[in-house]
Parts: structure tokens; C-alpha cells; sequence
């Protein structure tokens, strides 16, 4: 095993280069993929999870693991500009919905108890549903942005960001959404979402806005 991860990877490249063999590229992809999200480079995850899940010698059981971690790292990675391309996002959207498919496929491993197999789902759910709604906001397709963060939320009703992501996405409707709006922000605020003192002000900006007090109207 090599142990730096920079050589890990010129070598697994080198590899596909050179040999390209079908069914052992399901093993280099995810090799590839999980040493790039250990780096905090989420594109070329993304691109690497991508390859394995075009692979189809891969199983089911390793293309929802590839779905998972696309999701995890899109979602840690959403803010750059390479994950915000149109092609991007129409594919961010297109492998949560292959995602939430093959999760509603899952049988149930033996050695998981029920319990334990639903907090698993609810969990990887949330992923898939969360990612969606945040593609589909930067799409400005903002009807399903909420309704993908409203079923994020029905999984984990406490996520402080899921909730301030639906508010926003509720007062950018043309007309905003505006009493939903407010109670989304209010509650990420209440549950102490990160960046509290700037959700506060994006608040009251879009209050002043929807008001509009210095209108005669």
C-alpha cells in the first residue's frame, strides 16, 4: 500500500492509463475517489465517482456507496465555482434522485437490527435530498429546492442549515414565500445554526424588503 496520498494517486492514474482493464476500474475509481475527498479536492472526487458509476461492472451495492460520497462531497464542496456549472448541477440532481432510487432498493443487511438500518437510510437520505435541494438553488429552481429540503428535513428536522437553506429558497420565489421564509430563518437561528449573527442579518434585510416601509403604498 503506499501511504502518501499524492503518490497513491499518480500511481492508481498511471495504472488506468496503462491498463484500463473494465473490471478492476470499479476498484481503481473508488481508490481514486475516496483519496481525493481525503484531500478535500471534491471536483475530482466527483469526477472519479462519476467514472466508477459509467462502470457497469460495478455492483449496486458499490455504485450507492459512490452515490453517497458524491453527495457528501458535493455538499462540502458546493461553493466552488467547478461545482456550479449548468452540466454540474443537472447531474448533481439527476445521481440524488439514481440515490434515493437504489436506497429505496436497499434490502436489509442481517447483522443490522431494524433500528439501526432506518437511522442508516435516514442518514444517507438526508444526504441525497439535501444535495438536490442545493443544486437545484443554484439553478434558481427554487420549487425544488424546497421540496427537496422539506424532505431532507422530515429526516432530520434539526439540521440548522437545512432549514435556513429553505427559508432562502422560500423568499427567492417570485412572490416570495414569505411568512414559510421567515419561520425557516428563524428556526435555523433558534437551533444555532453557524454564522447566526449573518443569518440574522440576511433576515432582516428580506423583512425591510418584503415590508417595504418606506413605500406610501
Amino acid at each position: 500500500a503506499i501511504a502518501v496520498p499524492a503518490d497513491k494517486i499518480k500511481a492508481l492514474e498511471a495504472f488506468i492509463a496503462k491498463y484500463n482493464n473494465p473490471t478492476l476500474m470499479p476498484f481503481v475509481y473508488r481508490d481514486l475517489y475516496t483519496t481525493y475527498y481525503a484531500q478535500k479536492n471534491f471536483p475530482k472526487t466527483i469526477e472519479y465517482v462519476d467514472k466508477l458509476l459509467a462502470n457497469d461492472k460495478a455492483d449496486a451495492a458499490t455504485k450507492l456507496a459512490a452515490l453517497v460520497n458524491r453527495g457528501q462531497a458535493y455538499g462540502a464542496g458546493a461553493t466552488d465555482a467547478a461545482l456550479q456549472t449548468p452540466e454540474m448541477l443537472t447531474k448533481t440532481r439527476d445521481a440524488s434522485v439514481q440515490g434515493i432510487a437504489a436506497l429505496a432498493a436497499l434490502a436489509k443487511p442481517a447483522n443490522l437490527t431494524d433500528e439501526a438500518f432506518s437511522n442508516q437510510k435516514k442518514a444517507i437520505g438526508f444526504v441525497f435530498n439535501s444535495v438536490a435541494g442545493i443544486a437545484a438553488s443554484y439553478q434558481k429552481d427554487f420549487k425544488a429546492a424546497e421540496t427537496s429540503f422539506k424532505a431532507a428535513l422530515a429526516l432530520n428536522p434539526e439540521d440548522a442549515t437545512t432549514h435556513y437553506r429553505l427559508g432562502a429558497a422560500d423568499l427567492q420565489e417570485t412572490p416570495p414565500v414569505a411568512n414559510d421564509g421567515f419561520w425557516e430563518l428563524g428556526r435555523a437561528i433558534a437551533l444555532k445554526i453557524p454564522g447566526t449573527d449573518q443569518v440574522k442579518q440576511f433576515m432582516r434585510g428580506r423583512l425591510i424588503q418584503y415590508q417595504q416601509p418606506g413605500c406610501e403604498k
